[in-house]
């Protein structure tokens, strides 16, 4: 039982992963001079996530299961993780949001719709994240993939 707990804990400070870093590729998908959208591609699960930086400020979207590459993606752009959003409950891989939240102190945004057993912060149509002056992530419902799906639009 001791060594179990051990494995969880040192599992859920994202210690130890499974993620092949051979398998995971990261590429810069839009940038301007306020902001910078990151993709990172999972291609074991074609799996993919991204990350939102504005004066150094990130919001991470829909994690993977190893939260150490948005970590080592913030040290090496001198950033912080301000908050995770999760777009739909996702039942076809792990997401490392509640490593997130705990290590870091920081909110899962996420539809009021999903009703989640973490203390998610209500991301609803409409409802807005300012990374920046210039920067706002504008939550919109999109139901389809899930009934609680929502997409993220930079405003």
């Amino acid at each position: 039982m001791q060594r179990r707990t051990f494995i969880y804990n040192m599992a859920g400070l994202g210690i130890l992963s499974l993620t092949d870093p051979k398998e995971l590729f990261t590429t810069t998908v839009a940038a301007a001079d306020n902001y910078v959208i990151e993709q990172f591609e999972y291609k074991g699960l074609a799996h993919y996530s991204y990350t939102v930086m504005a004066d150094q400020k990130v919001i991470v979207i829909d994690p993977q299961r190893n939260p150490r590459v948005y970590l080592d993606y913030t040290k090496k752009h001198n950033a912080e993780i301000v908050g995770i959003i999760e777009t739909h409950p996702h039942a076809d891989f792990v997401s490392s949001h509640l490593e997130l939240h705990k290590y870091l102190r920081v909110p899962v945004y996420c539809s009021s719709l999903t009703k989640p057993g973490y203390p998610g912060t209500a991301f609803d149509g409409g409802n807005v994240i300012k990374l920046s002056a210039k920067v706002v992530l504008r939550s919109l419902f999109t139901p389809g993939h899930a009934p609680d799906h929502i997409s993220v639009v930079l405003a």
